[in-house]
């Protein structure tokens, strides 16, 4: 079984290493998922969170098994995922789950950023059993997020470096 647990994504310009600026709410949609209104979705009562067929801002395609937004109370609860502490923006997080099965979900999005040097950043929890992979993308760069047979303690901040050398529609996000 494959769970992820998504609490946000943030985008930097990542010129030098101590000039970073995070441009996440000039660039990107929903960056963590508080533009899903959990009073319009329905209840998902087995891990006390709201099911998300579509999520705001992103395209969600692929075969899964739940696609919830969380609460930052329920994680604490459901599968002993534990309190995130604050994400970036508010209290939900994005939960995925293939049930057993192969999936093949995508969530992404397209954005058009200026030249520069971009890091795209996902803070995540991941379990699963040894075949599953999942991959932070951003324009043609990826990175492999941790997967781990058992629940850590910790969330692991996955990031993506990427450079554009004109204007250019970048798709990002997880695949």
């Amino acid at each position: 079984m494959k769970k992820l647990l998504f609490l946000a994504l943030t985008l930097c310009t990542a010129a030098q290493a101590q000039n970073v600026t995070d441009i996440t709410d000039q660039y990107l949609q929903n960056p963590s998922f508080e533009l899903d209104d959990i009073t319009v979705l329905a209840a998902d009562a087995t891990r006390g969170a709201y099911t998300a067929p579509t999520v705001v801002g992103w395209s969600l395609t692929g075969s899964y098994g739940v696609s919830d937004i969380m609460t930052e109370a329920a994680t604490a609860t459901d599968n002993n995922f534990g309190r995130p502490g604050q994400p970036s923006d508010g209290l939900q997080m994005y939960y995925l789950r293939n049930a057993w099965t192969t999936s093949t979900a995508q969530l992404q999005q397209t954005v058009t950023l200026p030249a520069g040097q971009y890091r795209l950043t996902l803070d995540n929890k991941c379990v699963t059993t040894s075949s599953h992979a999942a991959l932070l993308t951003a324009a043609g760069e990826q990175t492999s997020l941790p997967f781990h047979a058992a629940l850590p303690s910790a969330w692991t901040t996955s990031q993506v470096e990427f450079r554009l050398n004109r204007e250019t529609a970048v798709t990002l996000g997880l695949t």
